[in-house]
């Protein structure tokens, strides 16, 4: 089983990924700021409760690691999926909009 301290950095990983997204959403849809916004405070507050919790463990404590590893990969999934589906409505709005 990797360290604690190893799926700390893991779950940064995780939802570094959905943040960079996010922005990148933000970027090339600047109509979605409020939307990609959004989606960065949700992935930063699932991250700080999930490595709360990691505190809060031993590195004996294998299963409660295990479902908090789970439940990151389950939630920035999650999160990914709702940035992509955000990203999915923005192209089909633009696509509907006449060119000048």
């Amino acid at each position: 089983m990797p360290s604690i301290q190893d799926i700390r950095r893991a779950v940064h990983v995780l939802f570094n990924e959905a943040t960079e997204r996010s922005l990148r959403l933000m970027l090339r849809y600047p109509e979605c700021e409020r939307e990609a916004r959004k989606f960065v405070r949700d992935g930063n507050a699932h991250m700080a409760k999930l490595l709360s919790q990691l505190d809060e463990l031993s590195e004996e404590s294998t299963s409660e690691i295990a479902l908090i590893w789970e439940k990151a990969e389950s939630d920035s999934l999650d999160l990914m999926r709702q940035i992509q589906h955000q990203i999915e409505r923005a192209q089909a709005s633009r696509e509907k909009q006449p060119l000048p």
